[in-house]
This record gives structure tokens, C-alpha cells and sequence, in this order.
């Protein structure tokens, strides 16, 4: 598959989503002629579902336009044509003959769960790619991965019915699991961008937290609780932190994100203090959750400021509307126009027939995905990365 022609894609995703269409039909055939039971309730709930499928896979189709989330909007296709296929499931249960009701259990818990994993695996995939992002997009896909597995044996065990210590012991282990994950991929972020070292204290606090909490859950031992706690905050702080400072902000808001790291780590050593020495100070709590919910509000004021900087960074030439190009053909050498339209153009040569196709998109940096249009530096304004050569120049004749 060629991850760089659009044109492709589509069509690709064309096909499938009509096979999977198929396969429903073919799923909804099995569950009528074989169970009878409640059909209407399923045919409604069938068109529902394919109806929320077609609208995400319709917003999902958007990231296939970009070169940088190409790769990324085909893997969250997939998941979304995943799901949808593990809800017709559920409804129609084609796999037994007499369900005892309407939704089959295993395949019902599967496909609820299957999101929580999937689309920050999505996220992890796309993070990949950048800069800075590798380490943190392959450990948190990896723990994704894992906690899901984990679920599966959780959801999927014999015992499911009776709900036995052994299924409770696996549910716990697949959210820490996956709790963990987005702290170590929180704390890795931007390796190769600075020389941050803290970021890997944070790591070693995941892991080390990791290691406590499934010998809590699976050998009952809370002898180390307290360094658990200790561990898990500091995890959290230094994850948080690692996020802050990778946030781009303008010189007179960066007391922002110091103020948000501050109320983040006092709301952390109100918790821990009260955890270990005083569980029952009301106003200790209180302090905590009041820091806590400063620690929140910052962030979110830290993200949005974040995204408003780049939205408003001045782009010389980004907003040139084209609507037709000159161009010479290469076989009987007609000079002729090719109408544009949202930057693709494409009409058969005036002269000789030759079919003639056009893109325009302008360019952008490889590590930050910065346009880089009517910017003749060598190195990219937004994150400094070397430009230079990276396209060939177009010969002015």
C-alpha cells in the first residue's frame, strides 16, 4: 500500500468498508436465522452503529489528506472498523444458539474496552513520528497493547460468571497496566529535543510503581504501600512536569507553567502526607483537592495557550489561494493552464492528449510540521531543525 497517494487510500478504504458492510449483513443472517430473539431491538441497534461508524470513518478519512497524520488516520480507520465489527457481534451473537440475552456478554465487554486502548494507541502511533516523540509513542502503544491483552484474559476467562478473585486480580492488572503506561510515555517525552534527566527519574517512579502495584494485586502484599504512594506521585509530578516544559509558550506566559507544576507538586505532598500520616485531617484534604483542582486549571490554561501560539504564528504565503497553474507539456511542448481546486488539478494536454495532474501543498518541516512557505532560512523558525536541501529547487525559466 502506498501511504502517499490519497487517491489510493480512499479507494482501499472504499473496499473494506463495503466488506465490512457485508460482513454484517452476513452476521445479521446468522443471528435471525439462528437465535429469533428480540429482532428489532438488534436491527435498530445495528443501524445505529453503522450510522456512528460511517460518521467517524468519515472524520477519520480527513487525516488521510496530510501527509504527516497519513499513516496515522489509516491505523484509526482500522480501529474504527475494529469496533464496529466488534458491536455487530455483541448484538447479533451468531456464534450461539440460545443466548440468554440480548447483548453476549465476553463480546460486549470486548468491544467497550477495545476503544480505552485503541485510540490512545492511535495517539502513541501518530507521536511516533515526530521528534522527540519515538520513545514515547512506541512505550505507551507497547502498554496499550499489553493492558488490553490483559483485559481479554480478564473478559474471556471461564470463570467470568462467577466473577473469581483470579478475574478481579486480571482487571486491576490491565488498568495499572495501562495507567502506567501513559505515565511512562508522559515521562519520555521529547527525549532527543534537550538533556532534561529528570525525565528519567520519572520513568524509573513508573516502573518502580508498576512493580508494587501487581505485587499488591497478585501476592496481596502492602508492606511497601507508603514508597507506593511516594512513587506514584512522583511519577505523575515529573510526567506532568515533562509535559509543561515540552509546551511552547510566549516569554510573558511562562509563569503559567511554573504556577501549574507548583500546585501540581504541593497537591501531590498534601495527598502523600495525608495517605501516610493523616488520613482522617478533613482540611488536609481539602487543601489537597483545592491544589489539585489549581494544578488542573493550569494545565488546561498551559494547553490552550499553547495551541493559540501556534494557530496565531505568522505564515507568509499560507493563505494564497490557487486557482489555475501554468504548465508545459512534456510531449508536444503546449504551453497551457491547469484549473486547481483545493490544491490538486488534473485535465488531458490541449496538444496531444497527455493526462496531466497537478498537487500543490507547501512545505512543511519534517520534525514539527511547521509551513514553511516564503521562508528562505536554512533551519525551521518553530523547532530549529536543519531545511536546508530537503526538497529540490524549481529552475525559474
Amino acid at each position: 500500500m502506498r501511504f502517499d497517494d490519497p487517491a489510493q487510500l480512499r479507494r482501499i478504504i472504499l473496499r473494506i468498508m463495503l466488506a465490512a458492510l457485508a460482513a454484517s449483513a452476513l452476521l445479521a443472517v446468522i443471528g435471525v436465522l439462528g437465535n429469533g430473539f428480540d429482532q428489532t431491538a438488534r436491527m435498530v441497534g445495528t443501524g445505529i452503529t453503522a450510522g456512528v461508524a460511517s460518521g467517524l470513518l468519515l472524520a477519520a478519512c480527513k487525516l488521510l489528506d496530510f501527509e504527516k497524520s497519513r499513516r496515522a488516520g489509516v491505523f484509526l480507520l482500522a480501529v474504527i472498523l475494529s469496533e464496529f465489527i466488534l458491536v455487530l457481534i455483541a448484538i447479533w451473537n451468531p456464534f450461539t444458539s440460545n443466548p440468554a440475552y440480548l447483548i453476549e456478554q465476553e463480546f460486549a465487554f470486548t468491544a467497550l474496552l477495545f476503544p480505552v486502548c485503541a485510540l490512545p494507541a492511535v495517539l502513541f502511533f501518530y507521536l511516533r513520528q515526530f521528534r522527540g516523540g519515538a520513545m514515547a509513542g512506541t512505550v505507551g502503544m507497547a502498554m496499550c497493547a499489553i493492558a488490553y491483552l490483559v483485559f481479554l484474559c480478564a473478559i474471556w476467562d471461564e470463570s467470568i460468571t462467577q466473577f473469581s478473585p483470579r478475574d478481579e486480580w486480571l482487571w486491576e492488572t490491565g488498568w495499572t497496566s495501562w495507567f502506567f503506561g501513559l505515565g511512562a510515555a508522559s515521562s519520555v517525552a521529547g527525549i532527543g529535543l534537550d538533556r532534561r534527566f529528570w525525565r528519567w527519574i520519572g520513568l524509573a517512579a513508573c516502573i518502580g510503581a508498576l512493580g508494587l502495584v501487581l505485587n499488591a494485586i497478585w501476592r496481596q502484599d502492602d508492606r511497601f504501600k507508603d514508597f507506593l504512594i511516594i512513587s506514584t506521585t512522583l511519577a505523575i509530578v515529573i510526567g506532568h512536569a515533562n509535559i509543561m516544559w515540552l509546551c511552547k509558550l510566549k516569554p510573558a506566559q511562562v509563569w503559567l507553567r511554573w504556577a501549574a507544576f507548583a500546585f501540581a507538586f504541593a497537591a501531590g505532598t498534601f495527598f502523600d502526607y495525608g495517605m501516610i500520616r493523616d488520613p482522617n485531617d478533613e482540611m488536609l484534604w481539602r487543601i489537597a483537592a483545592a491544589t489539585g483542582i489549581c494544578a488542573g486549571c493550569g494545565t488546561v490554561a498551559v494547553a490552550i495557550l499553547t495551541a493559540f501560539n501556534r494557530r496565531m504564528m505568522p505564515v507568509a504565503g499560507a493563505g494564497v489561494d490557487a486557482k489555475e497553474i501554468a504548465v508545459v507539456c512534456p510531449v508536444c511542448h503546449k504551453k497551457q493552464n491547469v484549473a486547481i481546486a483545493e490544491g490538486i488539478g488534473e485535465s488531458a494536454c490541449a496538444g496531444c492528449g497527455m493526462i496531466i495532474s497537478v498537487r500543490l501543498r507547501p512545505p512543511r518541516c519534517p520534525a514539527c510540521n511547521y509551513i514553511l512557505l516564503m521562508i528562505h532560512s536554512d533551519r525551521c523558525p518553530e523547532c530549529g531543525t536543519a531545511i536546508a536541501g530537503a526538497l529540490p529547487a524549481v529552475s525559474a525559466s
